[in-house]
C-alpha cells in the first residue's frame, strides 16, 4: 500500500476503531473532500445536495440518500455539483472492527479476500434495490447513534456495520485481478501528485512541474489529473490552499494578508476572489461567522 500521502489521523480508538464525521454545515463551511487514502473503510452518506465522487479511476454522481464506499488504500475525493451543495456524513472504520481474535472466521472469510483483491464489493450504493434500501437505512441509523451516543450505542453501531457488510458482500463478486492491478499505475501517479501538492502548496506550483513528474505533456497531464481528481490541477492547488487558509482563519489571529501569503497567494485581491468562489463569502466574513458560532 502507498504510504506517501496516506492520512495519518486515528479514527475512533484501539478498542473501538470507528468514527463518524458530520460534514453537513452551511455553504460557508469548508467541507470539500480532498483526494486522500487511509487504512480504514469509509462509507460516505450524502444527506443533502449531491456531488461527483471519485474512487480510483471511477466516478459516480451521488445524490441525497445515496452513499459511496472506499476500501483501505483506495484514493477517493469528491466535488459538489455546480447547482447543489454537498452535505454528507463520513463513517470510518478499521478492518479490525470485525475481529474478535486471531482465529475469528469473520475477517478470514469475509474481509481478508476483499483486502487481498480476491473479491470486490459495490462502491456506489443507492436505495433502488431492497438490499440498497436496507444499507442506506443502516447508515442513517449509525449517523443517529453517534449523534446521541446513548449507553450501549457501540453495540448497535457494530451490529449495523455487520448488517451493511452482509449486504455488500451479498452483492459482491470474485475478482481475478490482484489489488495492485486494480489500482494500477494511474492511481499511483495521482497519489504522488497529490502528495506533492499537499506538501508544496505554499510554493509556486506550475503545470510544467506536475506534468514533468508524470512524464506527460501538459495536455496529457491535464486530462489525466481531471479524470482522477475531478477538477483541473491548478484549480485543485488553489482549492487546497483555500482550505488551509480557512484553518488559519479559524485558529489564529493573523492578518488576512499574512494568511494569504503563507498559503501561497502573492496577491491579496486574487486570494479574496478565489476564497469567495469556493467558500461563498470573503475571508473576513468567514472569520466573523466562525467566531459567532
Amino acid at each position: 500500500m502507498d504510504r506517501n500521502r496516506k492520512e495519518r489521523k486515528t479514527h475512533g480508538s484501539i478498542d473501538f476503531p470507528m468514527a463518524v464525521y458530520y460534514l453537513e454545515g452551511d455553504k460557508s463551511s469548508y467541507t470539500k473532500l480532498f483526494g486522500h487514502w487511509h487504512e480504514e473503510f469509509e462509507c460516505i452518506l450524502v444527506t443533502g445536495g449531491g456531488g461527483i465522487f471519485q474512487i480510483g479511476s471511477h466516478s459516480f454522481k451521488v445524490l441525497e440518500g445515496e452513499a459511496v464506499l472506499a476500501c483501505p488504500g483506495e484514493l477517493h475525493s469528491a466535488v459538489a455539483l455546480e447547482d447543489l451543495p454537498c452535505r454528507y456524513v463520513s463513517i470510518v472504520f478499521h478492518p479490525s472492527l470485525f475481529s474478535a481474535g486471531l482465529e475469528d472466521r469473520i475477517p478470514l472469510k469475509y474481509v481478508d479476500p476483499l483486502l487481498q483483491g480476491e473479491f470486490t464489493i459495490p462502491h456506489h450504493i443507492t436505495g433502488g434495490t431492497a438490499d440498497g434500501k436496507q444499507l442506506i437505512e443502516a447508515l442513517y441509523e449509525i449517523r443517529s447513534l453517534f449523534l446521541e451516543k446513548k449507553t450501549g450505542y457501540e453495540l448497535l453501531a457494530k451490529a449495523d456495520i455487520y448488517r451493511i457488510w452482509y449486504l455488500l458482500y451479498s452483492n459482491g463478486e470474485k475478482s481475478v485481478e490482484s489489488i495492485h492491478k486494480r489500482r494500477g499505475e494511474k492511481e499511483k501517479k495521482a497519489k504522488e501528485i497529490l502528495q506533492y501538492i499537499h506538501e508544496k502548496y505554499r510554493e509556486d506550483i506550475t503545470l510544467e512541474q506536475l506534468a514533468k513528474m508524470t512524464h506527460m505533456s501538459k495536455g496529457q497531464f491535464c486530462r489525466f489529473f481531471h479524470a482522477m481528481v475531478r477538477m483541473p490541477a491548478i484549480q485543485y492547488v488553489n482549492y487546497y490552499r483555500v482550505g488551509q487558509s480557512a484553518k488559519l482563519l479559524d485558529e489564529t489571529q493573523w492578518k488576512i494578508s499574512d494568511v494569504a501569503s503563507y498559503v501561497g497567494f502573492n496577491n491579496i485581491g486574487y486570494y479574496n476572489r478565489v476564497f469567495r468562489r469556493y467558500m461563498g463569502c470573503s475571508p473576513s466574513q468567514y472569520r466573523k461567522r466562525k467566531r459567532i458560532l
